[in-house]
């Protein structure tokens, strides 16, 4: 089997990489299939074909896809925009099985847009699979395609990974107790209000910290972070870091974490897909806390491994509370162990591989 692959990038530093690798990586091993994958971002380790942007860039992917396309028995392209459409577009003619994964925002914002909402919609339409990482961004899609049949399979993680401790980093040490954040700095991850939580949160818990690891593409947004927590008298207590490079160490930051929270922003449709930091705390056994009405809702197993709130009022409410009731975190904690095996990436990589065999590719 020949599996054409179209997706933003495989980097390990953040989700969106991370869940595109699991996904090729997992079908090449459990189809014993031959990929060819287009790339917008290149990859150290995979050999991809490079996407470009310029006008003459996209005609000649079009044409490197469509040449790909047909010696190749499916196209499974991740997001719609503007990956899926571009593929769609490859294969007019081609009778080509296409499989489209929904991620998140750019599988919704193109529907509300004038320039893109026909070809988002047609490519919808002409996918012979839909697949959605969460029960949120398949309802998201549904307000605009109603009668569209989507799976939602969510992100899976590597449960093996949580097993092996190599022990405390000393820099993990020096900084607890603290609440930790993972993902890339910005506004839609819910920092602004994070960050002013924990300004407010702090003086009843004078040793705790609040890391936040992720890239910061915006320093001036990492600035105005800091200046809030300047305000509060909490600069010292709020540390970022952008130079986790290993996965080991990042393991050991969640590990050594009080509990995991964000608090994810949706605004004109850019959302947040599903949340698989959430499922990498619970298998490392945190309490977490997030908000509602997003793809993380599927990431949380409310009021059991941890609490799901909808006001900035009730994200501090849960931070003290688990902060304070130690009994309550253990027990949050515990679940969490058990509600992170739902995330296994072998069962996420056997559902996928499910919808092949449904369409009669295997």
């Amino acid at each position: 089997m020949r599996i054409l692959f179209i997706t933003n990038s495989l980097e390990r530093d953040n989700g969106g990489g991370v869940f595109s690798r699991q996904v090729i990586e997992g079908l090449t091993r459990r189809l014993g299939a031959h990929t060819t994958i287009f790339t917008v971002v290149s990859s150290d380790d995979t050999e991809t074909i490079p996407i470009g942007f310029s006008m003459f860039g996209i005609l000649k992917t079009l044409w490197r896809i469509r040449r790909e396309a047909k010696q190749s028995d499916v196209m499974h392209v991740i997001d719609v925009f503007p990956y899926g459409i571009l593929g769609a577009l490859a294969i007019i003619g081609l009778r080509k099985k296409f499989i489209l994964t929904a991620v998140g925002s750019a599988s919704i914002i193109p529907l509300h847009q004038i320039r893109y909402a026909f070809l988002a919609r047609w490519c919808l339409r002409r996918a012979d699979a839909v697949v959605a990482i969460s029960s949120f961004t398949r309802d998201e899609i549904l307000k605009v395609i109603p009668a569209l049949h989507i799976e939602v399979i969510n992100p899976g993680i590597e449960l093996s990974e949580f097993e092996r401790s190599t022990g405390i980093f000393t820099q993990v040490a020096q900084h607890q107790p603290y609440l930790l954040s993972v993902g890339t700095v910005r506004w839609r991850k819910g920092y602004r209000t994070s960050v002013a939580v924990f300004a407010k949160t702090a003086p009843q818990f004078p040793k705790l910290h609040y890391i936040i690891i992720g890239r910061h593409p915006w320093p001036s947004f990492v600035e105005e972070l800091k200046s809030t927590a300047r305000a509060g008298g909490v600069e010292d207590r709020l540390i970022f870091l952008d130079s986790v490079n290993t996965r080991e160490e990042l393991l050991e930051w969640y590990r050594g974490a009080e509990l995991f929270c964000l608090f994810s922003e949706n605004a004109q449709n850019d959302v947040e897909g599903f949340g698989i930091v959430f499922t990498e705390a619970a298998a490392a056994g945190l309490p977490v806390v997030g908000r509602k009405h997003c793809g993380v809702d599927d990431a949380v197993d409310d009021g059991k491994n941890g609490i799901l709130v909808d006001t900035p009022e009730d994200f501090e409410k849960a931070l003290n509370t688990l902060l304070s009731e130690k009994a309550l975190a253990l027990r949050m904690g515990a679940e969490s162990l058990n509600w992170a095996q739902k995330f296994s990436v072998d069962a996420k990589i056997q559902a996928y591989s499910e919808c092949y065999r449904r369409l009669g590719i295997s």
